[in-house]
């Protein structure tokens, strides 16, 4: 099993307990914070912003936090039903369901149109193949689309004119780049 894998894995993991255990649920927020703080900086992420994020897992805490912190408006998409439903479940349980919305999507196929309305777009680390949800993403959004990609230490492909990017102190999550389409 590669290092991708074992990082899914344990993603998946993390998030069934956090499903389960307010505790894990509280710790895993706290974890991903600042994270998602230095990406709200990064893209300028606001409240009149319609921020999509592909490849939520069973709980999306970085939508959730996107909410949180901006009240932006935020939509999930993830290619597993079985992560949609759970999140579903997760966001309505949190008091999110009205903030955040739950889509089973993949990334891959976005077309011009499932992407028009999003001003940020943030692809979280465990999206795989990255570079071809990213490529979709550069051909289809709008013009002027902030779209943030979270890398881990193994991830380093260029992916192309990078505008801005985070580095953070982790041992599983390297930065998070700022392209602009």
């Amino acid at each position: 099993m590669n290092v991708m894998n074992s990082l899914i894995k344990f993603t998946q993991m993390l998030e069934n307990l956090a499903n389960k255990t307010n505790f894990v649920y509280g710790f895993t927020l706290r974890y991903y914070d600042s994270i998602v703080r230095s990406e709200i900086k990064l893209g300028q992420i606001n409240k009149s912003d319609n921020v999509l994020c592909i490849g939520g897992g069973n709980c999306p805490f970085t939508a959730i936090l996107f909410n949180r912190l901006t009240g932006a408006k935020i939509t999930v998409i993830d290619s597993n039903a079985d992560c949609v439903r759970n999140a579903t479940v997760f966001v309505q349980k949190h008091g999110f369901g009205e903030q955040i919305r739950i889509l089973h999507l993949d990334g891959k196929v976005l077309s011009d149109t499932d992407l028009q309305q999003f001003a940020i777009i943030h692809i979280a680390l465990q999206v795989s193949p990255m570079e071809a949800v990213f490529m979709q993403i550069m051909r289809n959004a709008k013009s002027e689309t902030k779209v943030l990609v979270r890398k881990s230490h193994k991830r380093h492909k260029y992916l192309g004119n990078c505008r801005g990017e985070v580095v953070y102190k982790r041992r599983n999550v390297k930065k998070t780049e700022l392209y602009v389409v």
